[in-house]
């Protein structure tokens, strides 16, 4: 992430988490705190500090995991951290805490549902697509209100969960509905995405200009 630059607009760069025990264990932890970063997880976290040029005001969800993340690029970057309600997982219901296949399946296939329109279904026991965007965009857009208006150049990370970012920049990043649903990320990869502001600083929508590896256009799907 460069955020060197003089000439251009400030961005959001949403960071997921690094490697936690619970992804070591294949569980579904997402009740917060939830569990801490695994050794791996801290170096993966101070890896991407390491890259990152300039001093980009910092946030981060919650979650012991996004926590621990964002306080390892601190540590690199400066700070401080800000902790945010909101921007945690989507929270899994009934299938908490369990590692079956099934139950990682039946999780997975609603959300899918979401990223094809059907916001209005709910994991058993847990959240709807809707509760998500509700909880998650809100956040986003005070975040762009504060320190993305168009003469900022300083850009924001925030550190978050893979499954709620791409939900969220599914919604409002311009990018087609297959690689959203389809294309997952990494730990510490991010989601990038740029206000587009118009005449009289009018504000038209966000722009996705990174998603893990891929730049626009999206056109592959990786799974």
């Amino acid at each position: 992430m460069d955020n060197g630059g003089q000439n251009r607009s400030a961005k959001l760069v949403m960071v997921r988490h690094g490697e936690s025990h619970g992804n070591v264990g294949q569980r579904l932890e997402t009740r917060v705190p939830g569990p801490h970063l695994t050794d791996h997880g801290a170096a993966q976290a101070a890896r991407f500090g390491a890259a990152v040029t300039g001093s980009p005001r910092l946030f981060c969800s919650a979650a012991s995991r996004a926590r621990q993340t964002a306080e390892q690029i601190e540590s690199v970057v400066g700070g401080p951290v800000t902790v945010l309600a909101g921007v945690h997982e989507v929270q899994a219901g009934d299938f908490e805490g369990l590692e079956s296949d099934a139950a990682h399946q039946a999780f997975h296939q609603t959300y899918q549902r979401w990223h094809h329109g059907e916001l209005d279904v709910a994991v058993p026991g847990g959240e709807a697509g809707k509760d998500v965007l509700d909880r998650f965009l809100p956040v986003l857009e005070d975040l762009r209100v504060r320190y993305l208006t168009p003469d900022a150049r300083t850009d924001v990370v925030l550190v978050s969960h893979g499954m709620a970012m791409r939900l969220a920049a599914g919604a409002i990043g311009g990018v087609p509905t297959a690689f959203a649903a389809g294309t997952r990320l990494d730990f510490t990869q991010t989601i990038e995405l740029t206000p587009r502001y118009g005449p009289a600083a009018q504000f038209l929508g966000w722009a996705c200009t990174r998603w893990g590896h891929h730049v626009p256009p999206f056109g592959d799907i990786v799974t």
